[in-house]
């Protein structure tokens, strides 16, 4: 038995570790680098103490030519300063004064020697002044600029430089020391950088003043890297059924690539042990959010990639991707047919359209702001019978002017135990006017409720979910459901007028509500304000007053065009040009015979300059312009269109944590 007992017990480890063994604490997404030029902000910090005077002050100047011959100076490139200190720290130029090289070398030549103590924690003082002033010219708040400050001493200070190297060090600047007399101080320097290979002997030598070279130029030359795949890592391509999504490391991968909310969902998440793995995920799994468009009109769909790193669970090391992708409706032929391509240039401004869901629900505590936005955090965190406001807000420039929408059918979801509970229904009435009040329509697409946080039993994690339905005011779409018809609740929703009683206002008389009358509307079919209308204008143009009908040998019919046109006089030669037949309405009023005299009219003559002809181009060059300006990737999927709506949608709260007190404040811990 207790053979069987630890063979039973190695059995159930084993597969945990050797799971454990394929996670790299190192691994990331994969980048593709190559070195590049480095701009400098190189601070060069002179010992000008009384004991390096004559040729060894002389040889520090040299040295300073040779790091000004090691780069390319310039505004986008190098810049240099210059320091000098003793008893005193003096400033002999700034990074902006001088942009060039022969600048600089001409400025050098002006220096001379102070004289005074050895005071170098003061100069690494200054130089820390200097690198956090922009008015010097200092770039450091350029993440592709490094800061370099070169110091050159004995070793010997008066003062202790170590705290203030320290400093330095901590705002992003790299020390270089350069070591210079008969007698160098070795360990201060190398206590100052806090790094050996930094800390150089007398240049005099040829060897140190090779390494010192070498080093310097490591800090010249930067690296510039992009992702593997895809501009944020990730290579998504919208599919016309899917979502495709590719991943590459730089060592074998042992986590997981998953859409987030469904790690559970094996259709929803792939895992490989290569560097390269790939995700296909259909637009109707996963949850996959979507929701339409009228302007411009398709269908949008949005969902986060989470990239794993650990085969069990979530580590600093893990990645998300944002996902959206727009597909045009390309059902409805006809308004396909009345876009001006000649003129879609003029609007590329809807290229940046589509890129975000139009409509979101938020719930919003009605407390102090500055208490809600304590935490920032994906799940908010609220307490039982707090008060919130619910918004629904759809962004009026993807739809049009007259549409409103109806919130209906809002479920509170528990998301640990799988349990949704009915708030408002389908005719977008209050179930519990306690809990959550039927909601109003302040604007057509701006929709408020006030409510209190409640949660289900042993469900401290929800959220809620509606449904939104539009409708075209213009058309008399949204007569039969807005605003909402509720039972005993008195409807006073902005954007509804109220009638009071005639004769002043009475208690036993309640508000009635202005509607119409269904029964007589016109049922007559109306012609929406999209459509395609072949339009023609008659006209004439004469002297005598007032205008009497005209013979109809005497009238002219212009169809409209986007021509130019030019008016051209009497007597002058003219172009024949072909007009359409014309099309009379019918009137009342009999026409003048004619034999019937027509008074005299100025005659004109339209020409139509040919010069500018109207572009004709197949749909296959129209869908190639569209998909160009408009970034539209390939049509939808019948499959997928069918399930789609044009009048619905349905959208998530963000979740809630629910506590049965009031949640305490960020960073405070309970005792």
């Amino acid at each position: 038995m207790w053979r069987l007992s630890v063979t039973l017990v190695f059995l159930a480890v084993v597969p945990i570790i050797a799971q454990n063994e394929n996670y790299d604490y190192d691994n990331s997404l994969a980048k593709i680098c190559k070195p590049v030029d480095r701009p400098l902000d190189v601070l060069f910090i002179l010992d000008g103490s009384g004991s390096v005077g004559g040729s060894t002050f002389e040889m520090q100047l040299d040295m300073l030519n040779t790091v000004i011959d090691l780069v390319n100076v310039g505004d986008n490139n190098t810049q240099i300063g210059v320091l000098q200190y003793a008893s005193y720290t003096y400033t002999e130029f700034a990074f902006k004064t001088h942009k060039t090289k022969e600048a600089l070398r001409a400025a050098i030549t002006k220096i001379r020697h102070k004289s005074g103590t050895t005071r170098t924690g003061k100069a690494l003082d200054k130089a820390y002044q200097v690198f956090n002033d922009e008015n010097t010219g200092s770039r450091r708040r350029n993440p592709n600029v490094g800061q370099v400050a070169i110091v050159v001493s004995d070793g010997h200070s008066h003062d202790d430089p170590i705290p203030k190297a320290k400093k330095l060090k901590s705002a992003g600047v790299t020390i270089l020391a350069l070591g210079i007399g008969p007698h160098i101080n070795m360990n201060e320097l190398i206590q100052m950088t806090d790094r050996e290979d930094y800390a150089f002997s007398n240049l005099t030598n040829k060897e140190n003043l090779n390494k010192f070279t070498t080093e310097f130029k490591k800090l010249a030359i930067g690296e510039e890297c992009r992702f593997a795949r895809g501009e944020n890592g990730a290579d998504i391509r919208c599919l016309s059924n899917s979502i495709s999504i590719g991943v590459s490391t730089q060592k074998p991968f042992g986590g997981h690539l998953y859409i987030n909310g469904q790690f559970y969902d094996p259709k929803c998440n792939v895992r490989t042990n290569t560097t390269e793995m790939s995700l296909n995920v259909g637009l109707t799994d996963c949850g996959i959010k979507r929701q339409f468009s009228v302007n411009p009109r398709g269908f949008l769909f949005e969902t986060r990639a989470v990239i794993q790193f650990h085969p069990h669970y979530r580590t600093p090391q893990d990645e998300t991707f944002d996902i959206r992708c727009f597909y045009q409706d390309k059902t409805r032929e006809e308004e396909a047919n009345e876009i001006d391509w000649t003129l879609i240039k003029e609007h590329a401004q809807l290229k940046t359209q589509g890129k975000n869901m139009p409509c979101n629900y938020t719930i919003e505590s009605n407390n102090h702001v500055e208490e809600t936005n304590a935490c920032e955090s994906s799940i908010q965190k609220m307490s039982i019978g707090e008060a919130v406001t619910h918004k629904w807000q759809c962004n009026s420039d993807n739809f049009d002017t007259y549409q409103s929408v109806l919130v209906h059918s809002c479920f509170l979801m528990d998301i640990r135990n799988d349990v949704e509970r009915l708030l408002i229904d389908e005719k977008g009435c209050s179930v519990d006017e306690n809990v959550i009040k039927t909601p109003s329509y302040t604007e057509p697409l701006k929709i408020t409720s006030e409510g209190r946080v409640i949660s289900h039993p042993d469900g401290p994690l929800i959220k809620m979910r509606c449904s939104l339905r539009f409708c075209d005011r213009l058309m008399g779409e949204c007569d039969e459901i807005l605003p909402p018809k509720c039972k005993s609740i008195e409807k006073r929703q902005a954007g509804f007028a109220v009638l009071r009683a005639i004769g002043g206002d009475s208690e036993d008389q309640p508000p009635q509500i202005v509607t119409f009358d269904h029964s007589k509307v016109n049922k007559s079919p109306l012609s929406r304000r999209r459509l395609n209308l072949d339009q023609s204008v008659s006209a004439s143009v004469g002297t005598a007053e007032p205008l009497p009908v005209v013979a109809p040998g005497r009238s002219a019919n212009v169809r409209l065009n986007t021509q130019p046109v030019e008016i051209v006089p009497e007597g002058a030669p003219l172009k024949k040009v072909e007009l359409p037949t014309p099309i009379l309405p019918t009137v009342k009023q009999p026409l003048a015979s004619p034999t019937t005299e027509a008074p005299e009219y100025e005659e004109y003559s339209v020409e139509v300059d040919d010069s500018e002809e109207q572009i004709k181009l197949t749909k296959s060059e129209q869908a190639a312009i569209e998909r160009e300006l408009l970034d539209i990737l390939p049509e939808l999927d019948n499959s997928i269109i069918e399930k789609m709506s044009m009048t619905e949608i349905r959208l998530d709260s963000p979740m809630i944590s629910v506590s049965a007190t009031k949640p305490d404040q960020c960073n405070k811990i309970s005792r």
